[in-house]
């Protein structure tokens, strides 16, 4: 049962990642150079988990005609002799999201949502200098999706089996794509996102659903300290108009009916979120389904359908349905990148993120409270595990101490954060001008914590 909170701290937490690439190659190169004949699509040998079929969904979605799903196809094929070739197994699935539900092996997929470059001066940039010139090339976006891989531990020096397969395919592609070849997988913060799926252990073959209680804590956690954990991304990931994943908050659901307007112009009450998100209902189910219209509703006026799967953190798979294919919370926000340990930080943060949401739903209730007007008394008790949270502004510190985290994990998010803020101010684009509300009041972004201001991330977080 999803309300059933058996062995406090102890659930078996299990990721899954999600990588967005541009495969670019010149296709001319690859068949005239004898070294690269392995690459050609002829070549391609179909194997077990393979899936080459498409179907008029995928034309119409994408706009695509025959002879575009034709190149498709061929560019899949020739991205998956290069990985399979450089020793990483992998299932190659052309159509999005026809994937394996057992999620028991690595997969390689088309990707809509990944941005070719607009000129060549953007190309150079992406490949840091390795490609300068588009015309000879072919651009395909692609997603590498691992299996189901055991969470790491926080506190643990050595890395579990799962962050060293990580790190071997993120390394593989990275050091495939050399100047020397005529072919490049490009994943940074302009053209791809990361994103990790956060669930439980399948138990008996079926997938397990995660407690509800967990799913509150982690909702009000991801609220509170949205503007703290934006502060760690690159810029194109902080919600920005014109920037990859431009008006994206999780807080959106919460404030004005129009898109995203609140965030920008006024402050949210964050009694009023706390007590949105714990609103308890007769059944677990009817508790899932209130949660996900909490944390994933639009407004309809503006966007269709009625839920989105496309906030920085994404609730739609929490409740099972038919259009759920893992049981699992979805972190969105992380920029691309091929960089393991980038990669590995960000793993190891989002499971803590579970795991304090965990232990907070688990924390005895240290205070009794009286019967408030119209607030159950069970609220009252939640909302005493987070003295001090309803006021002022959130710091770093003050979500690190809430996660527990050691000083080595909070030194590399601290740097990272102090990095991001240097890079608002770069020369290619100011992002500091940039607004994050799009319902036309033009007001600069108003953030509830410290750290946006300078001089503000000058203290150590611990």
């Amino acid at each position: 049962m999803a309300g059933v909170m058996a062995n406090p701290e102890k659930l078996p937490w299990t990721f899954g990642i999600e990588i967005e690439m541009l495969f670019v190659f010149d296709e001319e190169k690859i068949r005239t150079g004898p070294a690269y004949q392995y690459i050609l699509p002829e070549k391609f040998v179909q194997g077990d988990g393979d899936d080459l079929k498409t179907d008029l969904d995928m034309k119409l979605v994408h706009n695509l005609d025959d002879d575009d799903v034709l190149r498709k196809i061929s560019a899949m094929k020739q991205a998956a002799n290069i990985l399979r070739h450089k020793g990483l197994d992998l299932a190659l699935h052309v159509k999005p999201n026809n994937q394996n539900k057992k999620f028991n092996r690595w997969m390689l997929t088309t990707e809509s949502h990944v941005l070719d470059p607009q000129d060549d001066d953007q190309l150079a940039r992406w490949s840091e200098g390795r490609l300068q010139d588009s015309e000879p090339l072919s651009f395909h976006g692609v997603e590498l999706i691992s299996p189901i891989l055991d969470a790491p531990n926080l506190h643990s020096n050595s890395q579990v089996e799962s962050m060293s397969e990580i790190a071997r395919y993120a390394n593989v592609i990275a050091e495939a794509s050399t100047v020397d070849e005529p072919y490049q997988f490009i994943s940074n913060p302009e053209n791809a996102g990361v994103h990790v799926h956060i669930g439980l252990r399948p138990k008996d073959g079926k997938q397990v659903s995660i407690p509800v209680d967990v799913l509150r804590h982690l909702a009000w956690i991801i609220v509170c300290f949205e503007d703290v954990m934006t502060l760690l991304h690159h810029p194109e990931r902080h919600g920005y108009g014109e920037t990859k994943i431009t008006s994206r908050s999780n807080r959106t659901t919460f404030g004005s009916r129009q898109w995203a307007e609140h965030h920008s112009c006024r402050a949210l009450d964050m009694e009023a979120v706390f007590l949105r998100i714990f609103t308890k209902h007769v059944t677990d189910d009817q508790d899932l389904s209130n949660l996900k219209e909490v944390m994933c509703s639009t407004p309809t006026t503006y966007v269709h359908p009625h839920y989105t799967k496309f906030w920085f953190v994404n609730f739609f798979n929490i409740k099972p349905g038919p259009e759920v294919a893992k049981l699992t919370v979805e972190f969105r926000q992380h920029h691309g990148t091929l960089d393991a340990n980038d990669l590995r930080e960000w793993v190891i943060f989002v499971t803590a993120l579970m795991r304090t949401a965990e232990r907070k739903a688990n924390e005895s209730k240290t205070k009794q409270w009286k019967e408030a007007a119209g607030t159950p008394n069970a609220e009252l008790e939640e909302k005493a595990k987070y003295s001090g949270m309803f006021d002022g502004r959130r710091t770093l510190k003050e979500l690190f101490d809430l996660m527990g985290l050691p000083i080595e994990r909070r030194s590399y998010w601290w740097e990272r954060a102090k990095k991001f803020r240097r890079v608002v101010f770069t020369l290619e684009r100011d992002y500091d001008a940039l607004v994050l509300c799009l319902g036309g009041c033009g007001d600069r972004p108003q953030r509830d914590c410290e750290g946006w201001a300078h001089g503000e991330l000058d203290l150590q977080p611990w």
